[in-house]
């Protein structure tokens, strides 16, 4: 799914931040 890898990148960019 689409939605999932969106919110996939920004649990990774949240974790960077």
């Amino acid at each position: 799914m689409v939605v999932r890898s969106i919110i996939s990148e920004l649990l990774f960019v949240v974790c960077l931040c």
